[in-house]
């Protein structure tokens, strides 16, 4: 209980992630980064996998989602003025930290959630996972690394799901010095959260899975809090 902020990279990633925060009895402010419009408008390769006409049409509708699926509950939602890794041309810039170390500044005291950077999933690689693994989304190490460096105090990291099948989070957690945390989930409530995103259910997942199903969601879901971070 108390403030709690949780950076979600994308919409959707808290309400995949993180049912048991949402679901405290608590509203949470929840700061998704990457809710940018790149100028011109241009055709991302997950806009074009999920029949987005341009960005514009893409992040209108999915902030809408995220606003519906949230909202519910109470949680205050913010979206940064960043672009998410389909838009870039060439490399982030280091600049793009900036706004999420002033979030955490003007946030002041709280706790502060941010994914663990657990991998990439995709319905199609799923038979691949466990014996290569999946490299980490760049947008979700993106964002923990600037929360770790900006965080004054403790820091509680999410397993990205459906990313967690990628098999990353607890090695990733580990080299953190992070101790773990398990909270059993809602399953229906969260299945109904996550049934407001349907620009995107289709298309994450396993083949055939949809997870506003609740028998498609773990139990469980997995944290790690860590304790202490100076700035970096």
């Amino acid at each position: 209980m108390g403030r709690l902020l949780v950076f979600s990279p994308h919409c959707d990633d808290v309400a995949l992630s993180c049912a048991a925060l949402l679901d405290r009895g608590e509203p949470v402010d929840v700061l998704t980064v990457f809710g940018g419009r790149p100028e011109p408008p241009r055709r991302g390769y997950w806009d074009e996998r999920c029949g987005f006409a341009d960005s514009d049409e893409a992040v209108r509708v999915r902030q809408a989602e995220e606003l519906e699926a949230l909202g519910e509950g109470g949680h205050r939602v913010t979206f940064l003025d960043l672009l998410e890794e389909q838009y870039l041309e060439g490399e982030r810039s280091a600049a793009d930290a900036a706004p999420i170390a002033e979030a955490i500044d003007a946030w002041g005291e709280g706790l502060v959630a941010a994914p663990v950077g657990a991998g990439l999933g995709s319905g199609l690689l799923d038979r691949l996972r466990t014996r290569s693994g999946v490299p980490p989304h760049p947008d979700h190490l993106f964002v923990r690394d600037a929360v770790l460096s900006a965080a004054r105090g403790p820091v509680l990291l999410y397993e990205e799901f459906p990313y967690l099948r990628s098999g990353g989070a607890k090695r990733e957690a580990a080299q953190l010095g992070a101790e773990p945390l398990a909270f059993r989930v809602d399953r229906e409530a969260k299945a109904r959260r996550i049934s407001e995103y349907a620009s995107q259910l289709p298309f994450i997942g396993s083949v055939g899975e949809r997870l506003d199903d609740p028998a498609a969601l773990p139990e469980t879901e997995r944290y790690w809090l860590l304790r202490s971070r100076g700035r970096g």
